[in-house]
């Protein structure tokens, strides 16, 4: 945390009432302190509701960071604070509960250093009794019905992003060295717990990509990391040298 963080947070609630809650830009670092990435910040100054729903469940260049978040206690705590039958998205449903409950305000500066460690990974979490994708499906359930009681229906674009992190796994697995047989057990799991959901054409060309030896597949997923930062040249900045 940047020491300009909770005084330009407080700042930010204590000028605007409207305001529910509010949350900075981060860079994330390494374990030794040093700046790995600065994800893309394309966060309005303000939003709300449907909204701000619609960008941060329908693509990953809108991301929330927990530890850069300052939210009104009354407000959260009105809404029964968070979910706890998520997991791993307990902050994030309740961000979208509170979005409508009164503005989300950026601010557009790195203010927060979110630290990596060799010894992450997700896939232990990925692969445990499945609990992150069971997470993700129910909570992309719970964001369809949230906004339908608000009178929006934009299921089709939560279901297609939904799809698009799942599909996303199964290489992610592979580049950790998982078993062909545990990448496949994935995929199955992902169909069984909502068909309609997941099931799409890049799932399914995401799945033999997968099973190829890793390190093609590691290759592949650094050639679209090439294409994707010539696609968007204002987007993520990495510091090549790690």
């Amino acid at each position: 945390m940047l020491p300009e963080l909770l005084e330009c947070e407080v700042s930010t609630l204590e000028s605007n009432p409207d305001v529910a809650f509010v949350h900075a830009a981060v860079q994330v670092i390494d374990a030794n302190g040093r700046v790995y990435s600065v994800p893309p910040n394309k966060w309005p100054p303000l939003t709300e509701g449907s909204e701000f729903v619609r960008l941060f469940c329908t693509s990953f260049n809108y991301g929330v960071t927990m530890p850069s978040v300052m939210m009104r206690k009354s407000i959260a705590l009105s809404l029964g604070g968070f979910n706890e039958t998520f997991p791993s998205s307990l902050d994030a449903d309740l961000w979208n509960r509170l979005a409508f409950q009164g503005k989300v305000a950026f601010l557009n500066r790195v203010l927060l250093s979110n630290r990596i460690h060799s010894g992450q990974t997700t896939r232990t979490i990925l692969m445990r009794k499945f609990q992150m994708l069971d997470d993700r499906i129910r909570f992309a359930k719970e964001t369809c019905r949230l906004l339908l009681d608000h009178k929006v229906n934009i299921n089709r674009s939560i279901n297609h992003h939904l799809s698009r992190q799942i599909s996303s796994d199964l290489t992610q697995l592979r580049c950790q060295g998982a078993s062909s047989e545990q990448i496949v057990r994935y995929f199955r799991a992902a169909v069984r717990l909502d068909r309609r959901a997941v099931l799409s054409l890049r799932l399914l060309v995401y799945l033999p990509l997968a099973l190829l030896p890793v390190s093609i597949v590691r290759a592949l997923k650094k050639l679209h990391g090439r294409w994707f930062l010539w696609r968007h040249p204002g987007g993520y900045r990495w510091n090549n040298s790690i």
